[in-house]
Order: structure tokens, then C-alpha cells, then sequence
């Protein structure tokens, strides 16, 4: 993938505030969008929703490599995967784990490699895509190692590739020609910052939408080659690069079609990696005057860290509990999700138009029942005729469930921030969620890790994932919208006063 070039400033640039609200006007045709340009991006989030179907694979790989290579707790006997709820240790480093937290370590030490290259390095799509090819030198269980090392890479590389192609949406909206004609006709500033909003809303749109349909069409490829080497370990490895060859492909070929376009330089003096700390840090200190969007800050990164943890904890679980889980179910299982996030995004629009409620009461019926989730399958652990792992029918029950309300959760909570978010500042402060979130995403992992490795019992991660889950619940039903509003108007008043 391209990198974005910072050249000097050029004189379509119209700078809204002092943080990052621009809008272009054009006068120059050659400078406008062309469809070939934009047809060329589109391309990039038929990488993107491939990678999301990665990133589980590589989990279960994993999962599944750590078990054939460990012991018993003996550390001498073999592990006895044919054994339901079996408890078994493998290597890592210089020490025992138990084998459920190899994925999770390796997820740690993801994070903490993406703090560092996003704001330190530029395009590692193609990067990605090669380690994903990669996986097919893991022949046996024994080169886990290799596989670690390939998915750190690979997830890190999917996750920033992800980044630089989303920053282009900002570039593209100020040459977009809807833009460029509302400056010829000297449309007011408020018309301008409309017209920007809904060109940036219909490229998130079409990504989304893209995205999508490459997560569905990859985890049905992912079954289909399942079935064809009839659900032989290897066939992840091989569907893994598969996914690799998708990726080189879709961020090969806008390279040809995008061109490099001109950017708002930083401030003099200033490099990548001090102006992005700095920043950082500045717009956490703004935080002071904004007390009910602090309380989502924190809500936001404890209920991702749930639902993202929780994802993970379910395919550790259904391939220790569930003898039959295996490539094809764990795509099954995977596919759910987007079908189930669409269909329940519709049935809450429903419910919001019929009883008139509002973006923060959704948000909190579906958490609320997502945690109805996570304790159901708690429960199981001691109530078997209900355990999702000891029933099939259950375990899909529950799939379904959780995922028609995963979705809503992750789409709401994005609106019910733009409601409290500061006017103008939408680019700032969405920035610091998404930090925030990454910063602090390697500690849950490492949490449910120690709690394995102390107990070596699994189902007990579900303790701490409810209590994320159950404060964020909490968090956001202490927000009060109508105060955020005033905070953040005055916040934005303040800001321009300080302007002028």
C-alpha cells in the first residue's frame, strides 16, 4: 500500500480549526477524484474483511498446534486431546503455559508491536500478506514457534494496513467533486462541513459494506477447503495462505490506480513520532472538560476488550469441551457474526422507530443481553443440562444470540459517542478512542492468561470478561447525553475563542 505523502500545503486546503477539520476546494480538475482513483481504494477492503477471517484462524491454529505439542501437567505425558476438558501445558519461552493461553500471549505481544509501528512505520499490507503465505512451511506442531512469529506479523500488518487505507477517506472527501462544488457556489461553512459528512459517511458506507461481503465469501472458501482435504489439520495453514494470495492481490492492484495525493503537512519542527505522542497526550488533557465522554472513553475500551476476548475464549473453549468443533464449524461459528450483526442492527432499528428510544438505551439493551450471554454459558459450567460445550444445539443457540447483539453494540456505541463528541472534533477524538483502545488491549489478554495458567481451568476467563462487560454497562448508564452535549458545545466554544 501506498504511503500518504505530507507535501506543502496546497491552496485548495481550507483549514476549519487548528486540530484536523479540512475541507478541500478545488480549482484545478486535474485534482479531482476520478472514479478510476476511487474504484482503485475500493479494492482495499476486499483485503481488510479477509483478515478479519484470519485473524480467528490464526487463533485456532494456534490453539490447536499449542495442544499437539504439549504435556499433560505431568510435563512428560503427551497430550490427550481425544479427552474432553483436558488440562495440558506447552512452551513458550522458558517456561510452561497452559495451552489455551499460547494464543493469548501471542495476541499480547501483538499489540504491543502495533503501539509501536503505528505511529513509527508506513504501509506493511503486503508484508502481511507474504507471512500469511508463510504458514504453509508449518508442517508440524513443533514449529509453533514459526507460527507465533507469523501471526504477530501477520495480525499487526492486517491492523495497520487497515489504518492507512482509512486514512485516505479524509484525503478523498476534500477532493471529492461534491465538495469542491459546494466551494465554487460559496456555500456557507456549515453547508460545507454537511457536504463533507455525507461524502465521508458514504465512503465508511461502502467499506463497511465491502468488507463484509469478502468476511462471508472467505469463510465460505474457508469450508470449502475444509471439506476438501476433509477437515485435516493442515487445511488451516492452507486457507491461511489462501487468505495471504487474496490480500496480495487486493492491495497490489489499486497501486496502479491510486495516486499519491497531496497532504496538510505537520507543524515545523515535527516528526511522525513526537507529533503523534504529543497529540496524543493534549487530547487527553482535554478530557478534564468533558466528563461524560470520558466516562465512554473508559466504557469503550472495557467493553471491545470483552467482546474481542470473548471471541477468542469461545474457540478455546469449543476446542477443549467440543470433541466435534472443528475448521468447518469454527467457519460456521465465524460467519454468524456478520449475518447476525446485520440482521440485528435491523431489528434495532425497528425497535428504536416503535418505541422512540433513544441511541443510549439501545446501547444498554445490548450489552445488557450480551452479558445475559456471557453468564449463560457461565452458568453451564455447573448447570450441564444448559452448557453450551456439552450441547451442539446449545452452543449454536448461543452463537446466535450473542452476535445479533455484538454488532449493535459496536455500531451504537460509535453513535452514541458522535452525540456527546465535541463539534468539529470528530477526527480527534474518534483518533483517541481507537489509541486508547490499542494501548491498553494487551492487558486483558494477560489477565485471563494468569487466571488460566493459576486454575488451569478455561471457563473461568468468563469471570473476568463479565465484569468488563457489566462495568461498561454501568459506565454508560451513568452518561448523562443532555450534559455531554453542553459539555461538549462549550468545549468547542472555548476551543474557538482560544482561535481567535
Amino acid at each position: 500500500m501506498p504511503e500518504l505523502t505530507q507535501e506543502e500545503k496546497p491552496p485548495y486546503i481550507v483549514t476549519l480549526n487548528s486540530d484536523e477539520q479540512e475541507i478541500a476546494t478545488q480549482s484545478s480538475s486535474d485534482d479531482v477524484l476520478t472514479n478510476r482513483e476511487l474504484n482503485g481504494w475500493k479494492l482495499f477492503p476486499l483485503a481488510s474483511g479477509a483478515f478479519s477471517t484470519m485473524i480467528v484462524l490464526t487463533a485456532y491454529l494456534l490453539t490447536t498446534l499449542a495442544t499437539q505439542s504439549g504435556f499433560e501437567l505431568d510435563l512428560v505425558t503427551p497430550c490427550r486431546t481425544e479427552v474432553v476438558g483436558y488440562k495440558c501445558v506447552t512452551k513458550f519461552g522458558f517456561w510452561y503455559i497452559d495451552t489455551a493461553n499460547y494464543t493469548r500471549y501471542i495476541s499480547a505481544i501483538t499489540t504491543a508491536v502495533k503501539c509501536v509501528i503505528y505511529i513509527s512505520l508506513g504501509s506493511l499490507a503486503d508484508h502481511g500478506a507474504l507471512s500469511n503465505i508463510l504458514f504453509l512451511l508449518v508442517l508440524n506442531p513443533n514449529m509453533i514457534w514459526l507460527a507465533g512469529l507469523l501471526s504477530i506479523v501477520s495480525v499487526a500488518s492486517a491492523h495497520i494496513a487497515t489504518v492507512f487505507y482509512l486514512a485516505y477517506i479524509p484525503t478523498y472527501t476534500r477532493i471529492h467533486s461534491k465538495l469542491i462544488e459546494s466551494k465554487a457556489n460559496n456555500s456557507s461553512l456549515e453547508e460545507m462541513i454537511k457536504d463533507e459528512d455525507k461524502v465521508s459517511s458514504t465512503f465508511t458506507t461502502h467499506s463497511v459494506a465491502i468488507g463484509s461481503a469478502s468476511f462471508i465469501l472467505i469463510c465460505f472458501i474457508q469450508i470449502g477447503i475444509a471439506k476438501l482435504m476433509n477437515n485435516d489439520p493442515y487445511n488451516q495453514q492452507v486457507t491461511i495462505a489462501f487468505i495471504g494470495f487474496w490480500g496480495m492481490v487486493s492491495y497490489t492492484i489499486p497501486l496502479y490506480m491510486i495516486r499519491d495525493r497531496k497532504n496538510p503537512p505537520l507543524p515545523s519542527g515535527q516528526s511522525y513520532f513526537s507529533y503523534s505522542i504529543k497529540r496524543f497526550f493534549k487530547t487527553i488533557s482535554k478530557l478534564y472538560h468533558l466528563r461524560q465522554f470520558s466516562k465512554y472513553l473508559i466504557a469503550n475500551i472495557l467493553i471491545l476488550n470483552s467482546i474481542l476476548n470473548h471471541v477468542i475464549t469461545i474457540i478455546l473453549l469449543a476446542t477443549n469441551l467440543l470433541p466435534s468443533f472443528n475448521s468447518t464449524k469454527l467457519a460456521i461459528s465465524t460467519v454468524i457474526f456478520p449475518i447476525g450483526s446485520i440482521l440485528g442492527m435491523y431489528f434495532s432499528l425497528y425497535i428504536q422507530k416503535k418505541f422512540d428510544l433513544s441511541v443510549k438505551t439501545i446501547t444498554l439493551i445490548s450489552i445488557g443481553c450480551y452479558s445475559l450471554a456471557q453468564i449463560f454459558e457461565l452458568i453451564g459450567s455447573w448447570v450441564k443440562p444448559i452448557d453450551s460445550y456439552s450441547y451442539e444445539s446449545i452452543f449454536w443457540f448461543t452463537a446466535v444470540f450473542r452476535n445479533l447483539f455484538a454488532g449493535v453494540i459496536l455500531t451504537y456505541k460509535v453513535l452514541l459517542a458522535a452525540s456527546i463528541m465535541p463539534p468539529n472534533a470528530d477526527n480527534e477524538f474518534t483518533s483517541l478512542c481507537s489509541i486508547s483502545h490499542n494501548l491498553t488491549s494487551w492487558i486483558t489478554p494477560l489477565i485471563l492468561a494468569a487466571v488460566t495458567d493459576f486454575s488451569h481451568e478455561l471457563r473461568y476467563s468468563n469471570f473476568v470478561l463479565i465484569v468488563l462487560t457489566l462495568t461498561s454497562f454501568i459506565l454508560i448508564n451513568f452518561i448523562d447525553v443532555k450534559i455531554g452535549k453542553v459539555e461538549a458545545k462549550q468545549f468547542a466554544n472555548r476551543q474557538s475563542n482560544n482561535q481567535n
